[in-house]
């Protein structure tokens, strides 16, 4: 059997690489036609719409294993902004395209850039309001919001946003690694029952990793501390629980960890 050629093969991923940003760069183009056009033929809204959902959704899934990961962080969060909406006003016409151009500077940069340029970007776009139409954050702060449930997910999300943070909601673990590592959040709540990877053993994992030690990790829980499911939370993880008054505890854990919009 002959060995592999990992010269030969580096050059093959290396040209796969290039046609991506090819066509990454004609698809980010398509979509700025669509949000134009969009603008004069609010009918079309509905339809520009769902192509630019699935557009988005297949740059996240491909740019990743060609190399930048950013341009996934951002269709990532382009489909966050999306999702709940059945059609685009022009203010969410605008803020798309924020959203387009960032992709499209990373395309055009055709290399992925440094972590905290990639920080920079990530926290520059626009932010999604759970509750408002235009929400507007009163800071910079951010919070990586991991939820598997969709009502529960919303609940902590809108509650966040009324204190005035940005909010990126992911709904697996393994989504958690990638923008925990990638944006840096200033804080990080994830539940503590998901699939594959539960919120304990998230929250181990994050405070094990240098990258991500000192970000305030919080649990999203029915159990209190001294429970058997939560023998092995570190003592630095706080706790949300989701069963008593949730405005009242998020609060608290906000006050706790000394992050504050004001």
């Amino acid at each position: 059997m002959s060995t592999p050629d990992f010269e030969q093969i580096e050059n093959i991923i290396h040209d796969l690489g290039q046609e991506f940003l090819v066509d990454a760069a004609e698809t980010l183009l398509t979509l700025s036609e669509v949000v134009e056009r969009t603008r004069n033929e609010t009918a079309e809204a509905a339809q520009a719409l769902l192509t630019i959902r699935r557009e988005a959704h297949n740059l996240k899934g491909l740019a990743g294993s060609f190399g930048i990961p950013s341009i996934t962080l951002i269709a990532h969060r382009l489909e966050n902004y999306l999702s709940g909406l059945d059609n685009l006003k022009t203010h969410q016409l605008d803020n798309v395209l924020a959203f387009l151009d960032a992709m499209q500077d990373i395309v055009e940069l055709a290399a992925e850039p440094g972590d905290d340029e990639v920080s920079r970007i990530v926290r520059s776009l626009p932010a999604k309001g759970a509750a408002k139409e235009d929400f507007q954050p009163t800071s910079d702060l951010e919070i990586l919001l991991v939820a598997a449930s969709s009502v529960l997910g919303h609940a902590v999300e809108t509650k966040l946003h009324d204190l005035g943070f940005r909010v990126v909601t992911v709904k697996s673990s393994i989504d958690a690694f990638e923008t925990a590592i990638r944006a840096r959040p200033d804080m990080i709540i994830a539940s503590a029952v998901m699939k594959n990877v539960g919120g304990v053993d998230l929250a181990r994992a994050f405070q094990a990793m240098t990258v991500t030690r000192e970000i305030p990790f919080v649990l999203l829980t029915s159990f209190d501390r001294d429970h058997s499911e939560l023998h092995e939370l570190p003592d630095s993880v706080g706790l949300i629980h989701h069963d008593r008054d949730l405005d009242n505890e998020i609060v608290g854990t906000i006050d706790q960890f000394g992050l504050s919009t004001g």
